[in-house]
Parts: C-alpha cells; structure tokens; sequence
C-alpha cells in the first residue's frame, strides 16, 4: 500500500493540496502507523524555513527501530529518500518525523511518500487535472502565451482542461493532443460542475477579475489551487492588476518587470514563449509578393483596440510619407480607424486584418513598431527581435527586457522616431541570440511544467543511487 500524504487520509491532514504543509519546530512530531514489507521507500519533500534544515527520521520494525538524520536546503520543495532494507525481514509498523530538541528553527515538510519499491509506477504515473479559464473572446497576447506555452510536446503528468466563458478563436488554434480538454460554461455553477465531474485539481486564471472573484468563492464550496498568469499591469474595468493583494497558491509573470506591486504567497517567472523555428530571418521577397507589400515598409501586428494606441501610427505616417504602413490585425478599434485613415487622407497606409500565421508575413517588412503604453511583454516585438527585424516600443510592462536585447526604445514624438526608425530599418541587427536564449518556446514550456511540478511535486524521477540502511541501531 502507498501511503501518500497528497491523496492519503491516513495523514490527519492532508499535505500540499491544501496548503496545509507540516512546519516543525523544537520537538515538532508526525507519525504514520504502517504496515508494509520489510524494503521501503521513503520520499520526504520539505525545506527551510529559517535555521539549520534538519529532521529524524525514524522507522520502527517488529524487531526495533532505526533513526536518520535529514537536512532540507532552502530550496523550493528539494527531495530527500530513504531507502530501508531490514535484514531481519520484520514488518515495518511505523515512520515518525521529528525536529529535535537540540536543533535550530523550523523546517517546512510538504510531502511525505512511503512505498515498496514495485509501488513506484502507480506514483510516478498519476495524472492530475488543471482546469484553465478562458475569460474573454478575444484573442490576444493572454491567449497566444497559453497556445504556445501549453501545445508544445513536453513529457509530463497532466491534463489541460480549458474552460472558454465565451467563444475564442484559441479553442481552434491550440493544438487538439491527448492531454487537452475544451469545454464551455457560462457561469460559476457549469464551472463548478466541470471542475467537480473531471476531478480537478487546480484552477490557472489570468487577467480577469471577476474570475479571480469568482474562484475564491468556488473554493468555499470545493477544495483547489488557484494559479494566476499575470501579463500586465495595465488597467481597465475588469483589471486584476488593480488588487494589491492576490490570494492565490502561485502568481506566474510573464516578465520580471510587472506584478512588482503585488503581495501574494508565492512568485514564479515565466516568459512569453515564441516559436523560434518559425520566425527566423529571411529576405522577405516570396512574403512580400504574397501579401502585395511595398518594399521598405513597416508593420504594425497588433490588435485594434484603444489600448494599442495606434493612433500614433498615424502621426507617423504623416511624418514618414514616403514609408507605407500595414497594420496586421484586427479588433472592436477597427471601424474608428479606418474612419481617421479616410478623414486625414492618408494614403501610406492599409489594414490587412487578421493573419493567422504572422510568421507567414512577417519578413516582409524592413521594422516592426508597436506604440502602446500599457504592455506586458509584445509578442510582436520578440516575433521580429527572433527575425533579426529592427522592432521598436515604447518602455512599460515587459519592454525593459527587450531594450537590453537590442529593441529600440520607442519616445512617443513623431519627429524623433520617425527619424530613428528609417535610420533603422536599413539595417538589421543580430536580435535573434537573444530570443532564442531567453524566448524559446521549449525552453519556456520546460520552465512551466518545472513550475507545475514544484507545487504538486508529482513528475519527479526516483533517486537510484540511495545506499541501502542495513538493520541495526542508528542515531
């Protein structure tokens, strides 16, 4: 039998699921009354809190007991194991963990696992299920970061279930594998059921919050974690940057830059993911003739909304009247745009719409500029850093990183960029090294399912190389 302190009610309480992680202090004690073969497995998962890491483990057999002594470093959930032969092949009746009088601080135990070593695959094989909220219809850089971050093939133990509150172009886009669901509830009571019929276990949220809201009140009726993706500190009517305090079990940023202002249990980083294969560096001829785009031109691939400020690109053009502009994309703004394009008579610019691989155009232009004032991280931006294109923004949000990758900054006057621009965009720079080491769309994937793994503490490999304790008297 396994004795697993994450799913086990043999535990009075159960570990990690709830947040509900043992903290030893001075003669701090847990004990689990077993009843197992005489090789045993013990997996402890735990850390410091604050003081010297240590703990006693003790097994007692039919025969005596045998004590080891364990140190956890400050490290996030780091694994210790036991491997317990006894030669004298009594019954293992119980495990106990203890904080010693003479030992310093406290220590943060959040998983403890006991098994016989032909237990392991049913550990190692369990699958947990996490529910994702899809809150708007539109299709954006929220929606892009969790196709790219969640489609890509990575080896691991869980289920994607994405819960659409209103129809989204990404339920089509987002690969169809064997561990992505798609269901739609327009409410917290079919939210709920859904959660409750696939057994889920968690719960990833971002930008919205009323779902934020709507989460914490599900969590009075059934227990689950919550984690948030936090793209922006950028404010509107349903804005969760405008909480100070976030009462979730991770906040996940897309950028070291935003979310600063938040107080929340735990922080983790993980950027906007991109796929560097696709957008590479080419002469742009076949892209252009496709798209009927004029040479020397700039794009602007963003969606058409208020808070793209895109009406700066008109001013550009009036100061760069010998430049053609396309906008790529596609948004609630358009109409309002096309209105002003006629009403100033501008004629060095044209709305393409929506293109649905932007990797298929984007080589055509000789920059790419992106005016908004309120950005997580542009995945426009790092599109055109990954093509070597000259890619211009303005500094907020996520931005800062890019700047220091070789973007250029845009100032918001029309006079200064549209000189800087078309010194620019005559030349191309090696933006490419840095989106590949810091952008990838495997290495950010890889960095999310570690993420994942760290707070469920599932997809871990046995530790072979553990010497066998033989019987005996140990202290």
């Amino acid at each position: 039998m396994i004795h697993d302190s994450y799913y086990s009610k043999n535990f009075k309480r159960h570990l990690v699921g709830n947040e509900k992680s043992f903290i030893f202090s001075k003669n701090s004690k847990v004990s689990l009354n077993i009843n197992m073969k005489s090789k045993i497995n013990i997996d402890l998962y735990g850390k410091i809190k604050v003081g010297d890491g240590k703990l006693l483990c003790i097994v007692y057999t039919s025969s005596g007991h045998h004590a080891f002594d364990i140190r956890f470093s400050s490290n996030s959930n780091s694994k210790k194991s036991i491997v317990f032969e006894n030669q004298n092949f009594s019954k293992v009746e119980k495990i106990s963990i203890i904080k010693k009088y003479n030992t310093i601080g406290k220590v943060e135990l959040s998983r403890i696992i006991v098994y016989t070593e032909d237990e392991e695959n049913q550990i190692y094989s369990r699958e947990i299920d996490i529910g994702i909220i899809v809150p708007y219809s539109i299709y954006g850089g929220g929606e892009i970061y969790l196709k790219n971050i969640i489609s890509f093939p990575s080896v691991h133990p869980y289920n994607f279930h994405f819960i659409y509150m209103k129809p989204n172009k990404l339920e089509k886009n987002i690969s169809k594998n064997k561990n992505i669901f798609s269901y739609k509830a327009k409410n917290e009571s079919e939210i709920l059921k859904i959660i409750k019929d696939k057994n889920i276990k968690s719960i990833i949220f971002y930008n919205s919050k009323n779902v934020y809201m709507m989460l914490k009140s599900m969590q009075k009726k059934i227990n689950f974690k919550i984690l948030e993706i936090y793209h922006s500190d950028f404010t509107w009517a349903d804005s969760i940057s405008k909480l100070a305090h976030h009462d979730v079990d991770c906040l996940i940023k897309v950028s070291e830059s935003v979310g600063n202002h938040i107080c929340t249990k735990r922080v983790e980083v993980c950027r906007v993911p991109i796929d560097v294969n696709e957008f590479i560096d080419k002469d742009g001829d076949f892209e252009r003739k496709t798209f009927d785009i004029k040479p020397k031109s700039i794009g602007v691939i963003s969606r058409i909304s208020k808070e793209k400020n895109l009406d700066y690109i008109l001013e550009l053009c009036r100061e760069m009247p010998h430049t053609f502009f396309y906008i790529v994309g596609d948004g609630v703004g358009r109409p309002d745009l096309e209105s002003k394009i006629i009403v100033n008579n501008l004629k060095n610019i044209k709305i393409l719409g929506w293109v649905e691989d932007v990797s298929k155009i984007i080589n055509a232009f000789s920059a790419i500029v992106l005016p908004s004032k309120k950005e997580g991280t542009p995945i426009s931006i790092i599109e055109g850093m990954s093509c070597n294109i000259p890619s211009f923004c303005y500094r907020s949000g996520g931005i800062p990183k890019l700047l220091d990758g070789g973007a250029y900054e845009l100032s918001l006057e029309p006079t200064i960029d549209s000189y800087n621009i078309y010194q620019e965009m005559n030349s191309r720079v090696n933006t490419r090294k840095f989106v590949v080491q810091n952008f990838s769309d495997k290495i950010i994937s890889d960095n999310f399912i570690k993420i994942l793994n760290s707070i469920f503490i599932l997809n871990y490999k046995p530790i072979r190389n553990v010497k066998s304790i033989k019987g005996g008297f140990y202290v």
